[in-house]
């Protein structure tokens, strides 16, 4: 019997280590999902009166600096407070030294870490004068001192597909393949650059997923909370668990109905998909 995880991660604080702040503005976000985010200032206060012990997790995140880092490590008093109070960190880092990455590993349960594998996408997307070697290399410090959980956002650049599958093919042949890959999708946000473009068709985000699925036979594939809602998600989610998903956060109607049509062993969590 197949078995699939659904997830909805309301155990899981995200916290903006930057406030609303980002000074690269990219052209898929803008700054604008730092809203949906609790300020760093507030985190601890959150969670002390969650009810019912509500997080038993955090998403250490926020905007990025100049050079494309986040400063996950900007007040690592509240760091230690929420490991004090129980609680595991996932990373989001942004691109890091070996140095921030060993210092990162000191804190970090996870580390979620977006790999772009186009030099063009880097430049046009985050107005970085950085390429996709600069992100491999990050990513390859990062797993020489904590888990790391590679993120692929299919049509990064505008809804175009632009590296993707460069990623999952490193990832693969990399020789030591993670444990798990989460794939995202372009959602073409208002205010942003990009809130005009069409996201990929459901159809090419499928068929990246069940490239990654072939080539990583023990990795847990994971369709992430990042994607475009309504019809499109709807669609996206069955085509992607036909392709061999095994883990879809936030789950469409529809995805819960393939999975009991079809006699799946399901199993529900409620923290971020990395954990």
């Amino acid at each position: 019997m197949r078995s699939i995880e659904f997830t909805q991660p309301i155990g899981t604080l995200a916290v903006s280590m930057t406030g609303g702040e980002c000074g690269l503005k990219c052209r898929h976000c803008g700054g604008h999902y730092l809203k949906d985010m609790s300020p760093a200032a507030e985190a601890l206060q959150i969670v002390r009166l969650g009810r019912e012990g509500r997080y038993s997790s955090c998403l250490i995140s926020g905007g990025c600096d100049s050079r494309g880092r986040v400063p996950v490590l900007g007040d690592t008093h509240l760091l230690g407070a929420l490991k004090a109070a129980g609680l595991r960190l996932n990373f989001h880092t942004g691109l890091v030294t070996e140095a921030e990455a060993a210092e990162i590993g000191k804190w970090a349960d996870c580390v979620s870490f977006d790999l772009v594998g186009d030099d063009e996408t880097v430049s046009e997307v985050f107005g970085l004068h950085r390429v996709a070697d600069d992100y491999v290399r990050s990513y390859e410090a990062l797993r020489r001192h904590a888990r790391v959980v590679p993120h692929v956002c299919v049509g990064l650049r505008g809804g175009a597909i632009s590296g993707e599958y460069r990623v999952v093919d490193y990832l693969a042949g990399s020789g030591d393949p993670p444990d798990q890959v989460v794939f995202i999708v372009l959602i073409p946000t208002s205010g942003t650059v990009y809130e005009n473009r069409t996201p990929p068709h459901p159809e090419e985000v499928a068929a990246l997923v069940l490239r990654a699925r072939d080539a990583m036979p023990a990795a847990r594939i994971t369709l992430g909370c990042m994607r475009p809602a309504g019809e499109y998600r709807s669609r996206l989610d069955v085509l992607c668990l036909k392709a061999g998903a095994d883990r879809v956060v936030n789950p469409s109607r529809d995805a819960r109905e393939y999975a009991s049509r079809n006699g799946c062993r399901v199993t529900t969590t409620k923290e971020c998909c990395v954990f």
